[in-house]
C-alpha cells in the first residue's frame, strides 16, 4: 500500500491577505459614502445660501443707487462725510440743549446747594454728547470743613451729582472775596465740576 502525501497548492499567509484586501474595500467604500454625503450637503447649503445672496445683492444695487441718485442731487454721502457729519449731529445736539438749559433754574438750584460759606466766583457749563450739563464751579470756602460741606450738599442735591473737587488751596483773606465781615483768617480756593440734571417738573 502507497503511502499518501497531502499537500497545501495555496501559498502561506492567502487567508490574511485576503482579509487585509476586504478591510481596506471596507475603507475605501466608506470613504466613498462620506465623500458623497458631504457633496450633497454642500449643494443643499449652496441651495440655501442663494436666496440670501441674491437678497444682498439686491440691497447693495438699491444702496448704490441711492448714492448715486443722492451724489446727483449735490449730497454727498461717502464714509468721510458720514463720519463728520456724526460731529455735526453731536455739535446740534449741544447747541439745543444749551438753548433748553434754565438759567434760572440752574442759580436756584445752586443757591440751595452752596452753603453760605462758601462764596462762587465763577461758573463754567458745557454738554456732554448726552446733552448732560457738566458745571465748573470756582470759588472760595471760609475753612476746609465748609468746602466738605459743599461737596455733600451737591452730592445730596437731587440736581446734581458727581462732584469731583480739582483742587484747593489756601489763600490769604486779602486775595479773596469775604464771605463775612468775621473773615480774618486764610481762606481756602477752590475748583470742582458737578454733573447738572435739573430735577423733572420743578
Amino acid at each position: 500500500m502507497l503511502p499518501r502525501l497531502h499537500m497545501s497548492l495555496s501559498a502561506q499567509g492567502f487567508g490574511v491577505l485576503r482579509a487585509a484586501q476586504a478591510a481596506m474595500g471596507f475603507v475605501v467604500l466608506s470613504a466613498i459614502t462620506v465623500s458623497a454625503w458631504h457633496l450633497w450637503e454642500s449643494q443643499v447649503l449652496q441651495q440655501a445660501a442663494r436666496p440670501y445672496e441674491a437678497a444682498t445683492k439686491r440691497t447693495g444695487d438699491v444702496t448704490g443707487a441711492y448714492i448715486e441718485q443722492a451724489r446727483r442731487a449735490g449730497y454727498d454721502l461717502s464714509d468721510q462725510r458720514l463720519k463728520g457729519l456724526e460731529k455735526e449731529i453731536a455739535f446740534t445736539n449741544q447747541m439745543l440743549a444749551n438753548r433748553a438749559f434754565s438759567w434760572t433754574q440752574f442759580l436756584t438750584d445752586l443757591e440751595e446747594a452752596v452753603p453760605s460759606q462758601v462764596s462762587i466766583g465763577s461758573v463754567g457749563l458745557s454738554f456732554n454728547k448726552d446733552a448732560v450739563a457738566t458745571i465748573t464751579l470756582t470759588g472760595s470756602a471760609q475753612t476746609l470743613r465748609d468746602l466738605t460741606a459743599l461737596t455733600n450738599d451737591l452730592e445730596r442735591h437731587p440736581a446734581f451729582q458727581g462732584v469731583v473737587l480739582s483742587h484747593h488751596q489756601s489763600m490769604p483773606p486779602d486775595f479773596v472775596e469775604p464771605v463775612s465781615a468775621q473773615q480774618t483768617q486764610e481762606a481756602v480756593g477752590f475748583a470742582l465740576t458737578v454733573m447738572y440734571r435739573p430735577a423733572q417738573g420743578k
